[in-house]
């Protein structure tokens, strides 16, 4: 992970493609990613499926990455704020207790409506 983020980074900051980006530019590449890899899904190709996957990482970072820079937020912190809020909504990851698919579900819309 810290190699894609050290990619990102270096087209960012050193790649005249990446300089001109803006998030708006990201999201419509990450929406055809998705469109791609839904159609090699539906197809049951999993190894091109799995490449578009990659793809749809690099470029939901790709994006969260350009929207940092053009709205002068640390990229670190949009990561932070999810590990955040993510942590806050599943605190039962880090205990040893096990819980139910019922249970997960319904802690998980407990926890995101304190948050409101």
């Amino acid at each position: 992970m810290y190699k894609l983020l050290d990619i990102l980074e270096r087209t960012i900051n050193r790649c005249p493609w990446g300089a001109k980006q803006t998030a708006e530019d990201a999201l419509k590449e990450l929406v055809s990613e998705i469109e791609e890899f839904k159609a090699e899904l539906s197809m049951k190709n999993r190894l091109k499926a799995s490449f578009e996957v990659g793809d749809i990482v690099y470029d939901a970072l790709l994006l969260s990455w350009l929207f940092a820079r053009d709205n002068n937020i640390n990229p670190e912190d949009i990561l932070k704020k999810v590990n955040d809020k993510i942590s806050k909504r599943k605190p039962w990851l880090f205990s040893e207790r096990k819980i139910s698919l019922e249970e997960a579900e319904k802690l998980w819309e407990y926890y995101k409506s304190l948050e409101n």
